[in-house]
């Protein structure tokens, strides 16, 4: 298994601005504080996911299936995707049996060796013509070992979690699932150093860059070149990091203001959604939760009558 690499000037320079980029959204605090961001990139990450696998399904039909009980093709994937994230703060990232278990969520009725290793030898025939041959079945387990092994003592966690990514494509462990699960391993390494990782939809750089994304990939693993893939995944982390920083400080600016609006009519008192609204000329309820006192309730400038029950309809809002 050829996984050797130079730590280059480009690789150092890319890692250097992901770190200070990441310091810039520290500076806007936890983004656990802003649940409706989180939602909307976890929302991306698992849209584009499944699009990288060729399941046609758009932010707009996550979305709903996560918010309801609609029946839309590729459901199935949506909901075992989303299974998996929620898992990820009990994954231990060097885990072998963790790595199964979550193969088993996500190909939960859509394979039918589901967590299980392949038994089967495996070839790959790329978009260039060339065709790749997996290792075979019976040192499958072995190379996962090695694998962890080269990862835990990567001197960089950046550079750690795109080398798992490009050798676990070159082992291609399982009969199906490979590609989703070596980006999905990828997330789960890099929320374990940065829990902000967790809502970074890093997939959804690669799907705008599907073409090159692929092209890289069968490139470098035909080539045995695992820095040509370090260097591209290195920089898509850093167009992910970016695009978070701008949809922070956008959500930010659209909240303050309709907030701002929010709290010019608030009482002190307890006030119904409807008194609200009203006093906004709003006619969305839905509208009106998700734009006023959604973000008003993140900044702590407004609180409940009823904080266990957040939509009971008997909820009422007064300001801080």
């Amino acid at each position: 298994m050829n996984n050797q690499y130079d730590i280059t000037d480009e690789i150092l320079d890319q890692v250097s601005q992901i770190m200070e980029k990441l310091g810039q959204i520290s500076a806007y605090g936890q983004l656990e504080n802003y649940p409706r961001l989180k939602q909307i990139n976890r929302v991306k990450s698992i849209s584009a996911n499944l699009l990288l696998e060729d399941i046609d399904i758009s932010a707009q039909d996550v979305n709903a299936i996560l918010s309801s009980n609609t029946n839309i093709s590729g459901k199935e994937y949506v909901l075992n995707l989303k299974n998996a994230f929620d898992e990820i703060d009990n994954l231990n990232p060097y885990s072998i049996e963790d790595i199964l278990r979550v193969h088993g969520i996500i190909m939960k009725n859509i394979s039918q060796n589901a967590g299980n290793l392949r038994k089967k030898a495996l070839s790959l025939q790329n978009e260039e013509g060339g065709t790749l041959v997996c290792p075979p079945p019976h040192i499958i387990p072995e190379l996962l070992e090695q694998l962890m092994d080269i990862v835990k003592n990567s001197p960089q966690i950046l550079v750690r979690a795109c080398v798992f990514q490009y050798v676990f494509e070159f082992i291609h462990p399982f009969d199906d699932g490979n590609d989703i699960m070596a980006r999905f391993w990828q997330t789960v390494i890099l929320s374990a150093w940065k829990p902000i990782f967790k809502y970074i939809p890093i997939e959804d750089v690669l799907f705008d860059n599907q073409k090159l994304y692929h092209k890289t990939l069968n490139q470098s693993l035909a080539n045995r070149d695992t820095n040509s893939f370090i260097e591209f995944m290195l920089g898509m982390i850093n167009k992910a990091v970016d695009n978070l920083i701008k949809d922070t400080h956008n959500h930010l600016t659209h909240s303050n203001q309709q907030v701002k609006a929010l709290l010019n009519v608030i009482e002190s008192y307890p006030q119904s959604s409807a008194e609200l609204m009203a006093k906004l000329n709003l006619k969305s309820r839905n509208g009106f939760r998700l734009n006023y006192i959604i973000p008003a309730l993140e900044m702590g400038v407004i609180k409940m009558t009823l904080p266990d029950k957040p939509t009971s309809k008997n909820q009422m809002y007064y300001k801080k």
